[in-house]
């Protein structure tokens, strides 16, 4: 973050002189009412088993639930609540396939919550709602007994942060909100560091939340995209750190914020909205309505003062085009890292990064109890990597063993607040605000660490999967009994086209994969040519990425393409993979092995595609006939290239869309200029028609053939944004030529990223 060291002396400047007038806007801090006492460190009996309903079942919530119902001598899901019947739907027909052993009450009225949280045979609330329900579902859940954990932001406001402590102070219910950027690996291996004095004293600390959403925004045509563009305001917007807690969450935990130190004053100033703005006006045109009004600032930062004059800097924008952060920073007396990439630095050595192996090495070496004790679990169910997992199984290993949560509700309204306190400090020009003390002064003597595990013993309750075990252990193959066969329709020994298979009946025996392929003429060995793709793409319903693995094999040798997590596949080393000839069938066992937490979800899809030439002069083999993009002869050349993607990938045969980008696609870099593929044939060709598979289509690209000293345009291709193929017949009054180019002018890419040209695969006829 050198580049905001200047904005950083001048904000702390300013910090300094408004402390020195004392003028900082403070909120009014309500003072606690008869009954009501402070939950710091709250612990409360031992629930053996939670007895949790779930208000709010779309991604976050349906997922976990089913991790929750993973655990069933933990847990009891004894509700679910929705306005969509069709998510409740999903959600029992995914606990009868894993035969839960529970009966589940569904909801789907307006303000059905309020019957759920009314049960007297609940023990916890599960808020995955939008975030305007967060406060009202939670005050009304703890006012009847309730404990909540409740999704991010817990609150909008400062007054609804009150609220919510207020609430778990009068009612002594735990109020937890689901940081769950607070369990991540490197997180808690840091905060591991820092308790063991690693770090020396914490002094600052850096953080946000960066992420471009640009794509998203500028996605017009989909529908049911939520983030998708809103009319503009005919004003500029006053805007702030409104997504605080991702980045805020951990670093307040390393430098023990409500825990011996506390947030005292903020100060926020935000930038105009160029970036969005200029988006709108190359993707959507200059003159529409959307390009004539004003959008979120591109970038917040704000400067926070604690009690022990220590310092924070916060971050946020979802315009900026960068990669995605949340830009982590600690610096303490003795160490120092970075997140986003990860560096450390100890002391002495203070001025050179440690190498990426020992980096390695020291985030074995302190990985946190609470991470390693999940970790298998948070490999198997995933959730951002698996904080997600590790975030929920560590609130039920609390309340099944009587201790204290490790987000408490000052937390989560401290963190929350910042919304707010920094609004007001942007409409004050960046003059100091207070950050309210949530905890009423007891900051100072809390004496409670989070993330404390418990010593194995007879009165610690573990939580173990049972009938749901979903460990890879459990699920290696074989799924199904039916051998995947692909045929010759057309009779000339030559499928020609492309024949999926999808389900989940496959066959693997052993290890192998069955695949066979029939054809209506007999089959000489010698004249063969078999290739074969196998894509693997996992249902979303677990909440887990559609990515596969690809092989190919070719005349029996196999080749491994690609690798996914948390889904894996097993195989051997390139080898010779027998193929088994009789007059008309075709058979080979390609060896594999499956590992997956839910095989009864995967759809299991085979894009087979065999050749069988007859044809002897044939000089080489082509995964379809006449396409001489995949000719022996043809070089693919490209204008440079985006880091991991190929040009090999053009001509590969891998189309399917479902295939992870890199390992199929060809992608250029995003610089604001003219983007280009050519083929050089060996020969020259009389071309007829062209087949262009996506992974992003472009606005306009330019099909070209050489013509004196330039290029001839002979076709224009601008598909819809829903398009993945488009098909280009081309006249028979064209030239033979020996090369073809495809032009991507300045600007005209997808939308949403106008300089990038992002292409599957192409077939030249």
């Amino acid at each position: 973050m050198k580049s905001f060291k200047n904005l950083i002396c001048t904000l702390c400047c300013l910090s300094a002189a408004a402390a020195a007038a004392a003028d900082a806007y403070t909120f009014p801090v309500p003072e606690r009412q008869p009954g009501q006492k402070s939950v710091m460190g709250l612990r409360v009996a031992p629930i053996k088993n939670v007895r949790v309903a779930f208000i709010g079942t779309g991604v976050r919530g349906g997922s976990a639930l089913k991790r929750f119902a993973a655990f069933p001598d933990n847990a009891t899901v004894k509700a679910a609540c929705d306005l969509y019947q069709s998510k409740l739907d999903e959600i029992q027909k995914y606990l009868d396939r894993k035969k839960y052993p529970y009966k589940v009450d569904y909801y789907t009225g307006p303000e059905d919550w309020k019957k759920v949280c009314e049960r007297d045979d609940i023990d916890l609330i599960y808020v995955a709602t939008p975030p305007d329900l967060h406060v009202p579902v939670s005050v009304y859940a703890m006012k009847h007994g309730k404990h909540v954990a409740l999704e991010v932001p817990a609150a909008r406001t400062v007054a609804d942060c009150w609220k919510l402590v207020d609430t778990a102070e009068q009612t002594q219910r735990h109020c937890m909100m689901l940081e769950n950027c607070n369990y991540g690996d490197y997180e808690l291996a840091v905060m591991n560091m820092v308790e063991q004095g690693m770090f020396g004293e914490p002094v600052h600390a850096e953080a946000g939340y960066l992420h471009n959403m640009e794509s998203y925004r500028l996605n017009m045509s989909a529908k049911d995209n939520w983030r998708r563009l809103r009319k503009p305001a005919k004003n500029p917007i006053v805007s702030a750190n409104g997504y605080p807690t991702h980045g805020l969450g951990p670093i307040a935990h390393w430098m023990g914020i409500n825990r011996g130190d506390r947030l005292t004053s903020l100060y926020s100033v935000s930038g105009g909205d160029f970036t969005l703005k200029e988006a709108v006006k190359e993707v959507l045109g200059k003159d529409t309505e959307y390009a004539k009004g004003h959008y979120e600032p591109d970038m917040n930062t704000s400067i926070i003062r604690t009690a022990q004059n220590k310092t924070i800097l916060l971050f946020y924008s979802t315009s900026l085009r960068r990669p995605y952060s949340r830009a982590y920073v600690l610096n303490g007396t003795k160490g120092f890292t970075e997140g986003y990439p990860q560096r450390f630095a100890f002391a002495p050595d203070f001025e050179n990064d440690m190498n990426a192996k020992d980096i390695e090495k020291l985030l074995a070496k302190y990985r946190h109890p609470v991470y390693a004790h999940f970790e298998k679990a948070a490999r198997i169910f995933g959730g951002h990597g698996g904080m997600d997992t590790v975030m929920d199984l560590r609130l039920l290993y609390c309340l099944n063993n009587g201790l204290p949560l490790d987000i408490s509700v000052y937390d989560g309204a401290t963190w929350s607040s910042v919304a707010e306190v920094s609004l007001k400090s942007v409409r004050l020009n960046g003059a100091p605000v207070e950050v309210p003390d949530f905890t009423r002064g007891e900051w100072k003597t809390a004496k409670y660490k989070p993330y404390q595990m418990l010593k194995p013993g007879k009165d610690v309750i573990e939580l173990k999967a049972k009938g749901l075990d979903r460990s890879p252990e459990s699920y290696i193959a074989p799924v199904g009994d039916t051998i995947v066969r692909m045929s010759d329709p057309r009779g000339d020994g030559s499928i020609g086209a492309p024949v999926d298979f999808v389900g989940g009946t496959l066959v693997i025996r052993n290890g192998n994969l069955d695949l066979c392929y029939t054809a209506s003429a007999p089959i000489d060995r010698s004249k063969l040519s078999y290739h074969v793709k196998a894509l693997i793409a996992v249902g979303s319903e677990g909440g887990y990425d559609n990515e596969g693995t690809q092989y190919l094999v070719e005349s029996g040798t196999l080749y491994r393409f690609a690798g996914t997590k948390p889904f894996q596949w097993k195989w051997e080393k390139i080898t010779r993979v027998p193929v088994r000839i009789q007059q008309q069938f075709c058979e080979m066992s390609v060896p594999l092995q499956l590992i997956c937490p839910e095989p009864d979800r995967i759809s299991v899809r085979f894009r087979c595609q065999a050749d069988y030439m007859p044809d002897e002069n044939r000089a080489a083999p082509v995964l379809t006939p006449g396409n001489i993009a995949r000719a022996p002869q043809t070089k693919v050349t490209t204008s440079p290239s985006r880091e991991k993607y190929s040009s090999k990938a053009l001509n590969d045969g891998q189309i399917s869309p479902e295939i992870f980008w890199a390992d199929a696609a060809w992608a250029s870099q995003e610089t604001p200029d003219d983007k280009f593929i050519t083929f050089q044939f060996g020969k020259p060709e009389q071309l007829k028609r062209i087949i262009l598979y996506w992974e992003k289509p472009s606005q306009e690209l330019l099909v070209q053939y050489p013509e004196g000293s330039g290029w001839k345009t002979m076709a224009t291709v601008a598909p819809e944004s829903s398009e993945l193929v488009s098909k280009v017949q081309l006249g028979a009054d064209l030239p033979k030529t020996d090369r073809i180019r495809f032009l991507q002018k300045n600007g005209k890419g997808i939308a949403g990223r106008p300089n990038l040209l992002w292409v599957r695969e192409i077939e030249i006829y």
